[in-house]
């Protein structure tokens, strides 16, 4: 965890002292101060998250904002600016190349993480992928497999209507199935109350099928006693069955055309500490 925080904080402070230093540092005693809040700011935010375990979405929206929108803009402008400068020993225009093209790059990256962080999570985008193969039984020709994954739902109570036009989306697709494939929460199993309605709304012909992902595991957040992370966890597969989801836990199901039949199988999460591993292909399938 120390040393999380301290590689954390060596490459944020690191540019700003770089440029504080080389730009900043000449200018009013005001500003200068100034400069440095906003990475000592997420330095301490950041800190204090890992610690207290505090990742609740609006914690999270905040912390991107400092490190994406602000730190990470900063040591792109930093690391380019200072190339220009070692580079203008040998070619003299290189410095002033260094700092404009510094800027143009910071200025770019600041503004698509920005739209990322307050708008692009909100886009509604469906993506069409046509498999095929002989082993394929004819039956299933033309079948619709409509696949969500990572909602992360917390992250949307600040945006419910997004979840409605996702369901809303999906359904008019008319899909055979629906697939999701793993991590409905971020933290919490309390984060799907509100989306349990609207999420209980998808609809498809086979029925929709889920798997849990690391996140759905509940891990991320201290318990007074100690299943309380095994007790969420069972929360959230109970959430995820009122729903009409068929959760699949090391399982398999079968679905059925004309006599024909294609099977559904569903592994829990694999992952090498600290991600859960608890996926059993063989008794899966």
């Amino acid at each position: 965890m120390i040393i999380v925080i301290l590689f954390v904080a060596f490459g944020i402070l690191v540019p700003d002292l770089y440029i504080w230093s080389t730009y900043v540092r000449q200018g009013a005693v005001l500003w200068s101060a100034v400069y440095w809040i906003p990475s000592l700011l997420f330095v301490l935010l950041s800190a204090y998250a890992l610690v207290r375990k505090r990742f609740s979405a609006s914690w999270m929206n905040m912390l991107a904002t400092l490190l994406l929108g602000v730190a990470l803009p900063k040591a792109l402008f930093a690391l380019v600016s200072w190339l220009g400068e070692r580079s203008s020993v040998i070619v003299p225009w290189a410095q002033p190349l260094g700092y404009y093209a510094g800027l143009g790059i910071a200025a770019a990256v600041c503004t698509l993480s920005f739209f990322g962080i307050y708008v692009g999570w909100k886009l509604v985008i469906v993506r069409n992928v046509e498999l095929a193969f002989p082993s394929l039984p004819q039956a299933f020709d033309g079948y619709r497999i409509v696949q969500l994954s990572d909602f992360h739902i917390g992250t949307y109570s600040n945006s419910p209507s997004t979840v409605s036009r996702i369901v809303e989306r999906v359904n008019a697709l008319e899909p055979d199935m629906v697939v999701f494939t793993g991590d409905l929460v971020n933290l919490r199993p309390s984060e799907v109350d509100p989306f349990m309605p609207v999420l209980a709304g998808l609809r498809a012909a086979d029925g929709v099928y889920s798997i849990l992902g690391n996140h759905d595991y509940c891990p991320y957040v201290r318990y007074k006693r100690r299943d309380g992370a095994r007790l969420a966890a069972e929360e959230v597969c109970r959430k995820e069955r009122e729903m009409g989801w068929h959760l699949l836990l090391n399982e398999s199901a079968v679905a059925e055309r004309g006599g024909e039949r294609i099977a559904v199988v569903g592994v829990e999460n694999e992952g090498k500490p600290p991600f859960p591993a608890r996926a059993d292909l063989a008794r899966a399938m």
